[in-house]
């Protein structure tokens, strides 16, 4: 099947201070590619929000630590907290390898 939309209005995100990718089944490339693909990254309404204007989007891999059942959720715990805390950038060794801004693509 064809990947569906979590969130059709983007306004949802208006107050969101950082933005976190992790679709179902994509690794980070794949994610890109997608959004590449798409032309989603190029929406006015996407565009608009405050945490994209910011540069506080972050795409991580979906499939292996967000999106099935696993021993692994302090390593997804690890990648929110350095999406989400500038401070914590890095510190668990995620940014980088399992955790990207959107503009690193």
């Amino acid at each position: 099947g064809g990947a569906t939309p979590v969130v059709h209005d983007l306004s949802l995100l208006s107050e969101a201070d950082c933005i976190l990718l992790a679709p179902c089944g994509f690794s980070i490339l794949r994610t890109a590619s997608e959004l590449a693909a798409t032309g989603f990254l190029e929406r006015s309404d996407w565009l608009s929000l405050p945490a994209v204007r910011a540069g506080n989007v972050f795409v991580a891999d979906g499939n292996y630590f967000f999106n099935r059942s696993s021993p692994r959720v302090v390593e997804s715990a690890e990648i929110i907290a350095e999406a989400a805390h500038d401070d914590c950038l890095g510190a668990f060794g995620h940014h980088g390898a399992n955790l990207v801004r959107l503009d690193e693509l």
